[in-house]
């Protein structure tokens, strides 16, 4: 329910659409059943594949692959120098890591 929470509110800064779609979410209580938990956890999906354009199947071909697997394992190496460097702006880098170069 708090990342739910959290959620909602990242979306009413962002995306208006999504924020209303997701304040009709409601999340069931810790003692609910199974299926009440997976009829949630669908809603949520849907609504997640709906307003962010995610959940799709990319079929990636193995060049494609390939360069995304050296572009995590290079964000990955970063962040574990990161964690041994002393960097005054940490947090600047962390924020951009894994997000596309602007424009």
């Amino acid at each position: 329910a708090r990342d739910l929470a959290r959620a909602r509110d990242l979306a009413r800064a962002r995306d208006p659409n999504l924020h209303q779609a997701l304040t009709v979410l409601q999340v069931p209580e810790e003692d609910a059943s199974a299926k009440d938990w997976r009829v949630f956890a669908h809603k949520l999906q849907s609504i997640v594949i709906a307003r962010r354009n995610v959940g799709r199947e990319w079929n990636f071909t193995q060049d494609q692959f390939e360069r995304l697997n050296a572009y995590f394992q290079a964000n990955q190496l970063l962040v574990e120098c990161l964690n041994l460097a002393y960097v005054t702006d940490r947090a600047v880098i962390e924020d951009g890591l894994l997000l596309p170069p602007e424009t």
